[in-house]
């Protein structure tokens, strides 16, 4: 069920850039591609620390789930609220704001901001095994978000509206996890009243490196459009939105496949340590073979994919292809990209994650100005490699002193 869910949240993005490459164009997709990344990198990067953090206790301590989730909904909360106050004085404060762009932007970070709410839930839900509540929300969730731009889209709104279309639907899921934990969630304790103070000085020392480690892999995956953009154009960033698309789209088992292996991998940490680094090795064999596997799936369906987008000329295909190439090691990425949070090295992976996102960006750069769109496929598939690499490395060290 968590597979086919993220699948669903996946599936709403990839349909989304189809809307907009056909009823609108590249460029139109370029824009939102740019929007998307920004608001991805503010909200969800710094939050995302919060929910490691909160998987792991809860794995642990299930019955702590109210103290817990009102405290990173708290935090979640004032991280919004600085993002949005350091955006809104430039959005209503520029006088020519080229394509609404930075308007654009405001309302997918005040989106992102509800997401971010409820991803709190989401995670809470997978941790104590609601498998059931977080698959029908979220799922839910993710088919009302596509039927709100595809009714934009049939009804040949203005752009403004798909924007505003998904903050709606953002901010009512939002109020629906409110209510639904309310009433489904079976956990509750009486705490003293300086509780939750503990609680909090605890998640935000755990968590802030998380949050640097987040934001380093937001910047990581999310900036080279941004970089794309600048170098290159809309369409070209447009072009390089669709390759994410579809690799992110084929490798979205790997993220479930992750969430499954975290409460295992965990436990053989703190039952035996020693035990750790054996079962990782052994398993990436087989999730490498597996990523091979949807590689070659890819190549074949590629056609069929290209059919579906329809605005995309043939000189790209090596360019995706190129992009494909980084399935595999992605895959290996979603599924022991958290291993620093279960050992309890945050610190270390905040560093790993500051020097990969270095040196893909020099590789970026470098690429693009060497090979032009080609560049950075090859950047994007190399930086995948290297990325992925380091964390084992660094990890194994870590688990062998």
């Amino acid at each position: 069920m968590v597979s086919v869910t993220e699948y669903l949240m996946l599936g709403t993005v990839f349909v989304i850039n189809i809307l907009l490459s056909r009823y609108y164009d590249l460029t139109a997709l370029g824009t939102f591609s740019f929007c998307y990344a920004i608001s991805q990198i503010a909200v969800l990067g710094l939050g995302s620390g919060l929910s490691l953090i909160l998987r792991r206790e809860l794995s642990l301590e299930p019955e702590k789930f109210n103290p817990y989730i009102k405290v990173v909904l708290k935090l979640r909360f004032f991280l919004l609220t600085g993002i949005l106050l350091l955006l809104l004085p430039i959005v209503f404060g520029l006088k020519s704001n080229q394509d609404n762009i930075l308007l654009y932007l405001a309302i997918l970070i005040l989106s992102k901001g509800f997401d971010s709410f409820s991803e709190t839930y989401y995670t809470s839900y997978q941790s104590i095994q609601q498998y059931k509540t977080y698959t029908v929300i979220k799922s839910s969730n993710a088919i009302v978000s596509l039927l709100a731009v595809t009714a934009a889209c049939f009804w040949k709104m203005d752009a403004l509206f798909i924007y505003l279309g998904l903050l709606l639907v953002s901010a009512v899921f939002f109020c629906i996890n409110v209510v639904v934990s309310n009433t489904s969630i079976p956990f509750s304790i009486d705490a003293p009243k300086n509780t939750l103070t503990e609680v909090e000085k605890y998640f935000i020392k755990e968590s802030w490196p998380l949050m640097m480690n987040a934001i380093f892999f937001q910047i990581g995956s999310r900036i080279p459009v941004v970089v794309v953009f600048a170098f290159m154009g809309k369409y070209a960033a447009g072009l390089f939105s669709v390759g994410l698309t579809l690799v992110t789209i084929f490798t979205a088992s790997a993220s479930a496949l992750g969430v499954v292996l975290f409460p295992t991998l965990n436990n053989i940490y703190h039952e035996t340590s020693d035990r750790l680094w054996p079962f990782i090795k052994k398993t990436s064999v087989y999730i490498l073979l597996l990523g091979a596997g949807i590689y070659g799936l890819f190549i074949i369906l590629f056609p069929f994919i290209k059919q579906i987008f329809g605005k995309i000329p043939n000189e790209a295909d090596a360019v995706f292809f190129m992009m494909g190439a980084a399935i595999p090691f992605v895959f290996l990425l979603g599924v022991f990209g958290n291993i620093f949070t279960i050992i309890h090295q945050q610190k270390k992976g905040m560093w790993v994650a500051f020097t990969v996102v270095l040196v893909n960006l020099l590789l970026l750069i470098l690429f693009l100005h060497f090979f032009g769109e080609k560049g950075f496929a090859i950047a994007y598939s190399v930086g995948s490699v290297f990325q992925i690499a380091a964390i084992m490395i660094i990890a194994q060290k870590l688990l062998k002193k």
